[in-house]
């Protein structure tokens, strides 16, 4: 995370924020909790990375290439916009739930974040 001239913070999704392969996201289905919401339904398993990472599986039920797209762009920039506010240390799956309804960046953040947190918070 670096800092611009302006004196501005400025939130990256580097590659290392990212789930990539996948036995890490075997894990998180296999040993994570879940929570869903009205848009999403996350897995959530923590790491010892001391950071947050995101993976997504959206499935074609959801609509065809453009929509899935769409819809995986707008998570990557919910994450990336609420990076701060999510958990360290924490590997998430996010997977949009058939009944998405294209939300409202904001809306999606604070989903994203209470659901992650909800996750961590519930026993198996």
């Amino acid at each position: 995370m670096g800092s611009q001239q302006d004196g501005s913070v400025r939130f990256r999704f580097r590659r290392e924020m990212r789930l990539l392969r996948p036995a890490e996201f075997d894990r998180v289905f296999r040993e994570g909790r879940s929570a869903s919401g009205r848009n999403v339904t996350v897995h959530v398993v923590a790491n010892e990375l001391g950071r947050a990472r995101l993976g997504m599986a959206v499935a074609r039920a959801v609509g065809g290439a453009v929509a899935r797209n769409r819809i995986r762009r707008l998570i990557r920039e919910a994450f990336r916009l609420r990076q701060h506010d999510l958990p360290p240390g924490c590997d998430i799956v996010a997977v949009p739930r058939r009944t998405w309804n294209d939300p409202e960046m904001q809306r999606l953040g604070e989903e994203l974040v209470a659901l992650v947190r909800q996750a961590l918070r519930e026993p198996r």
